[in-house]
């Protein structure tokens, strides 16, 4: 089977199902993870650092450490779609776009995606899986 993992954040999906993508990998199904959103605003929002780091160096790190995470998965393909942390919602249309071509490219068995929490992105997320699958 091929699995199709949605998350609005890198750390998002293997939070929720990070222990039956394991299991998934380990059984021989390919997996491929989305991310929409690309980190930057993370220690803004959380944290309140403005600075040092800056947004810049901040969206480079979860590419890394996501990387890093997966490794002990047999992940086959690995997108980032880079859309603007905490903004996703305003970039619905382009998003939803990408991820249905990408979508199509792939044609996952499953799909595991975002749940619609009280975090922007993650609703923005929820709601271009639900247009994609329906």
């Amino acid at each position: 089977m091929k699995i199709g993992v949605y998350a609005a954040h890198d750390d998002d999906a293997l939070v929720a199902v990070g222990g039956l993508l394991s299991r998934y990998s380990k059984e021989g199904n390919k997996i491929f993870y989305l991310i929409f959103t690309d980190g930057r605003a993370s220690h803004k929002a959380v944290l309140n650092i403005n600075k040092n780091p800056t947004e810049e160096v901040v969206k480079k790190t979860p590419k890394i450490e996501i990387k890093n995470a997966l490794s002990f998965l047999d992940i086959n393909s690995l997108y980032f779609l880079d859309f603007y942390d905490r903004k996703l919602e305003k970039n619905e249309k382009n998003a939803e776009d990408k991820c249905r071509e990408i979508t199509m490219k792939e044609k996952p068995d499953i799909i595991f995606f975002q749940f619609p929490d009280a975090h922007p992105d993650h609703r923005a997320a929820n709601k271009i899986m639900k247009k994609i699958i329906n």
